[in-house]
């Protein structure tokens, strides 16, 4: 009995230096936890927004209907009692001409044609605006930051001039001027925060997850654009007005 107390005692003291442990891993993680990117955000929007994915069924559903070209109706078994020879049944199957079938399977596949140019401008919008959130969320940000270290300047450039004041070094209008400033930065400060934790959520409602973070700006390569194709959403529109 002692030994299988220990046993159990043992065990018991495993499990919890386990859960411990995991609780630990969980928290790093947490405090260690990576900005969000714009190619993370991107791939999150694509798989978890409405719009995406009732595109995305809206283009399976099209294609389902695609493989139903050929449509029969249904046959009909017809049974007639009594006669001369007693149970009797008849089987009946009726088909259209083959160019009814023919012309329905065009017909089709142009509307799932037209569904996938649908469903890809429906992608590439939604991209775009997801670019356009993390930008404004990468902004708002960095403004934020600066903002932040500019309280701080102010702040301790307030509690000098007070102490210069208090000496007899400087006059009470510098005084005020420095408080007035710190008020100022103050206030941009936090409509800059506000305007930050708007653009989050705003970016989240693309992701499907909390944004804590993103990543800070960077310089963007240049890029050749070539203005003389027509716009890839062009084709789509000529071919809906036709």
């Amino acid at each position: 009995m002692l030994s299988l107390n220990h046993y159990m005692h043992k065990t018991m003291s495993a499990i919890r230096s386990g859960i411990v442990i995991v609780i630990a891993l969980f928290a790093l993680m947490e405090i260690h936890a990576q900005p969000l990117t714009e190619q993370t955000a991107v791939m999150k929007a694509l798989e978890m927004y409405p719009g995406m994915q009732i595109a995305d069924q809206q283009l399976q559903m099209q294609r389902a209907m695609q493989r139903s070209a050929f449509n029969p109706n249904q046959p009909q078994l017809t049974f007639e009692f009594p006669n001369d020879i007693g149970l009797a049944f008849e089987f009946q199957q009726q088909f259209d001409f083959p160019g009814v079938y023919t012309s329905r399977a065009k017909w089709l596949k142009a509307q799932t044609q037209q569904q996938a140019v649908a469903t890809n401008i429906t992608r590439l919008e939604l991209i775009r605006d997801v670019r356009l959130s993390f930008l404004e969320a990468q902004a708002s940000q960095e403004m934020m930051q600066i903002l932040n270290q500019q309280d701080s300047l102010w702040r301790s450039l307030e509690n000098s001039a007070q102490r210069l004041y208090d000496g007899g070094q400087i006059n009470k209008a510098d005084v005020l001027f420095s408080s007035r400033q710190t008020g100022i930065v103050g206030n941009l400060l936090s409509q800059a925060q506000t305007e930050s934790v708007n653009a989050r959520t705003n970016l989240a409602l693309y992701t499907g997850t909390k944004v804590d973070e993103v990543t800070t700006l960077e310089r963007l390569p240049l890029i050749q654009i070539d203005t003389t194709q027509e716009f890839y959403f062009d084709p789509y529109f000529a071919e809906r007005n036709t």
